[in-house]
């Protein structure tokens, strides 16, 4: 049960004596008697891994087990810690209630107090409570536990990440009265009329129990003021006539009910915008009114309906801007700080997050309170994935009442918690009776919210599925989806993408291309993100070097590899690119042109006006220069409404932005850009100081050798890389085949006539007879080295990473420039990100995905300059946008680190300019980049300079 109530908690975490054994049957026969003598254990930290404290090694797999076994077998080598400490009473428990709570274990826990086994639990993600009442003492008692690694229970609990066994959540003793608040349940809803309501169960159990014994609940709002409330009402036996006898996290009790209902008209709605939560204070007194036990519990009113092909969230179809997220701490393993869960929850709200998934099991009682508090809807997760087995356990009878079991646990446990919008019942655990059994008896502890199940849709969108009240796909195109919405077969559920965009590395091409399909589609109506977090673990070498570890690298024999590393920010909470692309796709404000002189401005929030939002505006022109800024004075915009407003005066080749602030922030929470991007002024240009040699050109003292042909790049995750999961696939594959990575350049003679030299290459590959011809034509006019381009791409060649020119700048040209899309990286498809003008360096150009890869690519740029603070410059520009990178490290240096502690740091510039570059895509575990986003054959010709600036 959640909630805060009027009992005493002793929390027993910190140092314990720990002994990790091979086997369990290596443990002693007396290890858990109070007089075992531990002087010579080690110490371990509680909550606490085993491999972060440094008694074993992490494995990292994503679908097969890590031994060559058949359920419900486990190895016979099954580490086992053994874990103990004491602890003295506290005064006064000795006459009350006690229990020994447990948070999360890995993968079973045994306990003993004083000496006598008390019980042991097997789902790793619930917490296993004990009575321990009649075994405490006065004075000192002690504690032990086992905690074995694998046990039949792991076969359910197969999930994408590492294994990592330990006590990974709190433990502690938990006094209360002899008869107390075995449970409440108070169940959230609200009318169109905004009356909440409260549908409350209170559970009072206990050996004192009689006549006269009264339940209180009290609801009051944020200033204490009481709204509403139910009671007192005279505890009474369970409608049957006799004492209810139910299961509550794992412990059978006996006691009596009161039920009711709470209205309270004109509520204040919970919502992701607007969090806003009541009190309810639940007392339980005695015959003779004396308070016994309270309990309680912030919670909000807010409703959740489907019909229609909409998910309806107080009424509204709130689009889902959804990510999936896994307990993971670089260095706790699936230990979670209050700092760390905060830190992630905020992020997420920041780039405009407003779900999550509990990928894949309930996570951490505390994990909910921060979504309640911040605003953030959760689909709560069962601790059930059988990856490995997913088509013959969930038909298994042994496993029926343990996948049964974990969701009406979870369901008992977090139903609470407003945040909550639908309860999945697990994740690629196939589809059997299981499920169906779990879907009733979830559907019969709480009717209010939806159920979530990719299982039975797997392989057909359109599949009836009763146990799923949406329609949750992994990693479906967007032309699947779009073709199911216009299908009209289903009638009643929304599609929510329960895996889409899946971010590994320099990953989340054409997300903004679902949003389209999102916001244009009914019944589409968005989805979450795999991932939010690379699970990166954190090495360090005795040089003192800092990387991230990933599978293999702690000697697995069997893993895959950096498949754990597809989060939107990396292990240690930065943010990769892609998660600004989602920031800018779920922007609150919207801003386009109406008419011509009139703007219209869109409110894009379900529930909130956009009082609370102040608009600036400025205008850029062709050097990126702004030419005038002011405020941009608009009346509030209702929630889903718009306005029209006049615009600013615009001249010609002008670009307005349009930015969104919150009262007292400097940081915009939206931005919009309007009218046509401005043609680039003239570089400001020596008239001497540059010329053409026979090895390349020249700038003052710069020697830069003559641009080359790239039609490669180092490969992405998703073009194909090589650390065990995905070996063979993808693009990259067919580029090493063709041998673009190692090209047989043939040069022809370097003609010179006046002014001019040209040059022409074959680029031979693995392909016979189809050389790529490359002529280049170079003259010195108005004192810029003017490059013209002609490459003529065999038809085998039907999908390059890139067609571009690439040059090496010698070392300290370190300060860039551009005028185009930044400040970060972009890509074709990966492109929302505001146009003007930016500066940074070649150092900061750099992205430290944990598995090093292409990055650094700036799309739809108009020029970028390089300078050295000594020696000046060079402006790169050309007849058409490009796109560029300029970086520290080449091609190859890229390609061959396995780490980015072995990626080095050249002192010279590999530069880039392309005008044509293959988008990210998602293959590493979705689809590849989409068509129009891909490099294909043909014969490209361009116009580019490089011109000396001071």
């Amino acid at each position: 049960m959640h909630g805060r109530r009027s009992r005493d908690e002793l929390s027993l975490d910190g140092p314990w004596r720990f002994r990790l054994l091979d086997r369990p049957g290596d443990a002693p026969d007396d290890f858990a008697e109070p007089e075992f003598p531990d002087d010579d254990w080690d110490e371990i930290a509680v909550p606490g891994d085993w491999a972060p404290e440094g008694f074993s090694k992490p494995a990292y797999l994503n679908v097969v087990m890590p031994f060559a076994l058949d359920p419900p077998e486990v190895p016979e080598q099954n580490p086992t810690g053994l874990y103990r400490r004491s602890f003295r009473l506290p005064s006064g428990w000795r006459r009350r209630r006690v229990s020994l709570r447990i948070g999360a274990a890995e993968s079973v826990v045994h306990a003993w107090v004083n000496g006598v086994e008390v019980g042991f639990g097997k789902d790793s993600r619930l917490p296993s409570e004990f009575d321990v009442t009649e075994l405490l003492r006065s004075g000192l008692n002690s504690v032990a536990l086992a905690v074995v690694q694998w046990s039949d229970a792991s076969w359910i609990e197969d999930q994408d990440q590492w294994w990592m066994p330990g006590i990974h959540r709190s433990v502690s003793l938990v006094s209360t009265s002899p008869t107390y608040l075995a449970d409440v349940v108070l169940l959230p809803g609200l009318d169109a009329e905004r009356t909440g309501s409260l549908d409350a169960t209170v559970v009072v159990a206990g050996r004192d129990l009689g006549a006269g014994w009264q339940v209180d609940v009290a609801v009051s709002d944020d200033r204490g003021r009481r709204v509403g409330g139910l009671g007192p009402s005279p505890v009474v036996a369970f409608e049957y006539g006799e004492p209810l006898t139910e299961l509550i996290s794992g412990m059978y009790f006996e006691g009596s009910v009161v039920r009711g209902r709470i209205e309270v008209p004109g509520s204040r709605p919970w919502s992701h915008e607007d969090p806003y939560r009541h009190l309810a204070v639940v007392t339980l007194r005695d015959a003779d009114g004396e308070v016994v036990d309270v309990s309680e519990h912030l919670i909000g009113f807010r409703s959740v309906d489907i019909r229609d092909n909409e998910l309806l969230i107080n009424g509204a179809p709130v689009l889902i801007v959804g990510v999936n997220h896994h307990e993971h701490d670089p260095d706790r393993g699936r230990v979670m700080t209050d700092e760390l869960l905060r830190r992630d929850l905020e992020l997420m709200k920041a780039h405009h997050v407003n779900a999550v998934r509990a990928a894949h099991y309930p996570h951490d009682e505390r994990f909910y309170d921060l979504c309640d508090e911040l605003g953030l809807y959760v689909i709560d997760e069962a601790n059930v994935e059988s990856h490995a087995r997913q088509a013959s356990l969930c038909h298994d009878p042994r496993y029926f009442a343990a996948i049964v079991e974990r969701g009406v646990r979870m369901v008992q446990r977090d139903r609470n918690h407003p945040s909550i919008i639908a309860w999945s019942l697990g994740n690629e655990s196939g589809y059997g009776a299981p499920h169906d059994a779990m879907a009733a008896a979830i559907r019969r502890l709480d009717p209010t919210r939806p159920l979530h199940y990719e299982g039975p849709l797997m392989h057909d969108l359109h599949a009836e599925a009763p146990v799923t009240d949406i329609v949750c796909p992994m990693y479906s195109s967007i032309d699947a989806i779009v073709d199911w919405a216009r299908s009209g077969r289903d009638h009643r559920r929304p599609l929510i993408l329960c895996e889409f965009s899946h971010a590994m590395g320099n990953s989340n091409g054409s997300l903004a291309d679902y949003f389209v399909a999102f916001e244009q589609e009914h019944g589409l109506q968005g989805g979450f993100i795999w991932e939010w977090v690379d699970h990166g673990v954190r090495v360090r070498d005795e040089a003192g070097r800092e990387w991230f570890g990933y599978g293999g690298d702690f000697g697995e024999p069997v893993h895959d590899g950096n498949f754990c590393c597809d989060g939107l920010v990396s292990p240690d909470r930065v943010p990769h690119p892609a998660l600004a692309e989602l920031r800018s796709l779920a922007q609150p404000m919207r801003v386009t042109t109406a008419r011509p002189g009139w703007l219209r401005v869109e409110n894009r929030r379900w529930f909130t006006t956009s009082g609370d939002l102040r608009a600036r505006w400025e205008l850029i022109d062709g050097t990126g220069r702004v030419t005038a800024r002011g405020r941009l004075d608009v009346p509030a915009v209702p929630p889903r409404g718009h306005r029209e407003v006049r615009a600013p005066v615009v001249a010609d080749g002008q670009l307005l932005t349009v930015r969104w602030f919150a009262r007292g922030e400097s940081d915009p929470v939206a931005w919009s850009q309007i009218g046509d991007v401005p043609e680039p002024a003239a570089a400001r240009r020596r008239r001497a100081g540059i010329s053409l040699g026979e090895s390349g050109v020249s700038v003052d003292d710069v020697g830069i050798a003559w641009p080359e042909l790239s039609v490669y790049r180092a490969p992405t995750d998703n073009d194909g890389i090589r650390t065990g999961w995905m070996d063979g696939v993808g693009v990259r594959g067919r580029w090493h085949a063709w041998g673009l990575h190692r090209p047989r350049p043939e040069a022809g003679p370097l003609r010179r006539r006046g002014g001019v030299v040209t040059r022409r290459v074959e680029w031979h590959t693995r392909v016979d007879g189809a050389p790529i011809l490359h002529r280049q034509r170079i003259e010195l006019i108005d004192g810029a080295a003017v490059f013209v381009e002609d490459v003529d791409i065999p038809a085998v060649y039907d999908d390059l990473a890139r067609i571009g020119i690439g040059f090496v700048l010698p070392a300290g040209f370190e300060q860039l420039d551009w005028l185009g899309l930044g400040p970060h990286e972009t890509y074709p498809d990966r492109r929302s990100a505001e146009f003007g003008r930016w500066r940074s360096s070649v150092v900061d150009q750099y992205v430290d995905y944990v598995l090093p890869q292409h990055h650094g690519h700036h799309h739809d740029t108009r020029w970028f300059e390089l300078r050295d603070p000594t020696r000046g410059g060079v402006r790169v520009a050309a007849d058409r946008p490009v796109g560029f990178s300029a970086l520290h490290h080449s091609i190859g240096d890229l390609e061959a680190a396995r780490h980015t502690v072995d990626l080095p740091r050249r002192d010279e510039i590999f530069v880039h300019v392309d005008v044509a570059h293959r988008g990210v895509g998602t293959a590493s575990c979705g689809p590849d980049t989409l068509p129009r986003y891909r490099v294909g054959p043909g014969r490209y010709r361009w116009r580019w300079t490089i011109t000396p600036v001071r």
